[in-house]
């Protein structure tokens, strides 16, 4: 198995202050799950298929958010900033809370 060489650098936001918010909405937990996933796809990491998105769906996020795709060596890179606005913007929900969402789902290993 091939790991990449860029490290992840995330920054301690406190999801503790939102966790019972995603606890007592399946819903929301389960928007900020996919729009997690779907930067995740966007930007390369994973592939669209994996994780049930729509050919449409990911043609439109290319289209409107293509300038977050970056590249290190050929390997795409993961933007604490850049992921948090993406994932408030699909879902809606604060840039605090995408933001502590995406460090909860990070640290906790939880997948949709």
């Amino acid at each position: 198995m091939q790991t990449s060489p860029v490290e992840v650098f995330v920054q301690p936001i406190a999801p503790q202050t939102h966790a019972r918010v995603w606890n007592a909405d399946p819903q929301l937990r389960a928007k900020l799950e996919s729009a997690g996933w779907r930067y995740a796809a966007l930007i390369g990491i994973v592939e669209p298929c994996e994780i049930g998105c729509s050919p449409s769906t990911c043609a439109r996020d290319r289209k409107k958010y293509g300038h977050l795709v970056h590249k290190w060596a050929g390997w795409p890179l993961w933007d604490d900033e850049e992921a948090a606005t993406f994932v408030a913007e699909i879902t809606g929900a604060s840039r605090e809370m995408s933001s502590a969402w995406l460090e909860f789902d990070w640290n906790s290993g939880a997948k949709c």
